[in-house]
């Protein structure tokens, strides 16, 4: 510690004995931890005034609130920890002001005024689970600044010894039993107004940014160590085997995407893939519940997982229409029927009544494994097999491109604009596509064939997720590059498969 640290602690100490008062003797049960630094250390991240109101007024007044709403109950010689863990029990006062008292006891020790780089374990399970120590802050920094309203932003440990960043509201504690899929905090940022106000007025990502400047990695390390170890004390061996069916040794390679949707994705009705396509983003949420946004226009947001494997929207986010996922997913429960003793998942069987019940036992087993199924390593699996699947979808949008112009002779010109995150690809634009007449919307997708019905329509065979779009036209393109492209009124999708009038064909 550099002399001028010493002597800003020593001035800390002299402060807080003058500024005793009969709130300290009080406290019987829950005490007031001692600022470790003085209210100058922290310049850096935030001024002298605000961190004595910071400390003196509000700390302390949850404290001495939180003793006398206990007093009241007729609750003495209780633990802090313990009452924010079964916080269910106690009223709003309690559960405010405990939060408050706990939230703000840690918030004191997760700031150092010497800096820090971050090391240790800590770090190790940062990268794992984040991909780089640079992934995890920045997720941070985006889950905090998002942040609306009063509240903290965490990183916590779940119960799988995996870490997440989430936010609770006013001066809830991820350790809360009202908090869902909430974890063991090891560091936490106040984003209450009165924690940054006076220094950085509305700018919160100043405030955020700077956070970093201070961040005690050693009470961190600490706390995620001693957690680790704790749990270790806790569970029994015979839980600890038990603990998981799967293991990475019962890893699968993916079906052939093709012939699965031939045999059961394409045999789903409409009820079967809405209720599979809520159920996996449940399943995946159950992990990813911070990652997930909801839809707003306003921002360019579309409904989806954010910030997961790399900044931005997430492959994650097409796990619901991903057939090539769906296929792994029933090999991996049918790895779990097998241990379990149970009859495999039949989705091949012709008769309907069979199939039916056989996908309605896939949809339940995926709801009762999700913990299985969000394992670190499974979900590595799927990430892989969903990248894989859209950069197969970018290298088919890119030969639609080739094969247009060139056939055209260049009268006809495609700008690709697709992407994860891109505000095209919200609505179900690949690109855009010129005839000469002006630039239209365009939806791209492959097949392998087709057919005239009797109606006259075109009927499109084997081809990707089939759903509308709001787009102008749709485009499809085989492997021996042949190209078919529609005018998307009066498209019909009742049957499954895309049917489209013959006068809505357009030629290149």
């Amino acid at each position: 510690m550099s002399i001028e640290t010493k002597t800003d602690v020593l001035k800390n100490q002299i402060i807080l004995a003058e500024q005793r008062d009969p709130l300290l003797t009080e406290m019987k049960s829950i005490g007031i931890e001692n600022l470790p630094y003085s209210y100058t250390s922290l310049r850096k991240f935030i001024d002298p005034e605000t961190m004595n109101v910071h400390y003196n007024k509000h700390y302390k007044g949850y404290v001495k609130n939180l003793n006398s709403a206990l007093k009241k109950l007729g609750e003495d010689d209780v633990d802090l920890e313990k009452i924010v863990k079964n916080i269910s029990r106690y009223n709003t006062t309690v559960r405010n002001n405990a939060g408050g008292a706990f939230n703000h006891a840690l918030f004191w020790k997760m700031l150092t005024p010497e800096k820090q780089n971050i090391h240790g374990e800590i770090l190790k399970r940062i990268r794992k689970d984040f991909g780089s120590y640079e992934n995890f802050k920045n997720k941070f920094v985006s889950t905090a600044t998002r942040k609306f309203g009063s509240g903290w932003c965490w990183l916590v440990l779940t119960k799988r010894n995996t870490l997440k960043i989430i936010c609770t509201s006013n001066q809830d504690n991820p350790l809360m039993n009202i908090i869902k899929n909430g974890g063991y905090p090891l560091l936490g940022l106040d984003l209450w107004e009165h924690a940054y106000y006076l220094k950085y007025k509305n700018k919160r990502d100043e405030y955020v940014q700077n956070f970093w400047k201070v961040v005690n990695w050693e009470f961190v390390n600490k706390l995620y160590n001693d957690q680790i170890n704790r749990e270790k004390k806790e569970e029994p061996k015979e839980q600890i085997k038990e603990s998981r069916i799967l293991t990475e040794q019962d890893s699968v390679d993916p079906c052939k995407g093709t012939r699965f949707k031939m045999v059961v994705y394409n045999r789903l009705s409409r009820n079967q893939k809405l209720n599979y396509s809520k159920l996996i983003f449940d399943v995946f949420r159950h992990k990813y519940s911070s990652n997930w946004k909801e839809t707003d226009r306003s921002q360019g947001i579309e409904s989806g997982f954010y910030d997961i494997e790399q900044p931005g929207r997430s492959v994650l986010s097409y796990a619901n229409t991903n057939y090539t996922l769906m296929c792994f997913l029933v090999l991996m429960m049918n790895k779990i029927a097998k241990k379990k003793g149970w009859e495999n998942l039949n989705l091949k069987s012709e008769d309907n009544a069979t199939f039916d019940k056989n996908f309605n036992r896939f949809l339940g087993m995926l709801k009762a494994f999700k913990d299985e199924i969000t394992q670190d390593w499974v979900m590595e699996k799927i990430l892989d097999v969903l990248k894989k699947q859209h950069e197969k979808g970018q290298a088919t949008e890119n030969r639609f491109k080739k094969v247009c112009e060139e056939k055209s002779n260049g009268r006809v010109t495609v700008e690709l604009v697709s992407g994860l995150g891109n505000r095209e690809d919200f609505y179900g634009i690949d690109a855009y596509i010129d005839f000469g007449d002006g630039k239209k919307s365009i939806q791209i997708k492959p097949f392998d064939g087709y057919h005239i019905d009797e109606e006259g329509y075109y009927v499109i065979d084997k081809t990707a997720a089939v759903k509308k779009y709001n787009t102008d036209l749709m485009g499809f393109i085989s492997r021996r590059d042949e190209v078919l492209i529609f005018k998307t009124n009066n498209m019909d999708i009742s049957t499954g498969k895309y049917r489209f009038p013959e006068e809505n064909k357009v030629e290149l």
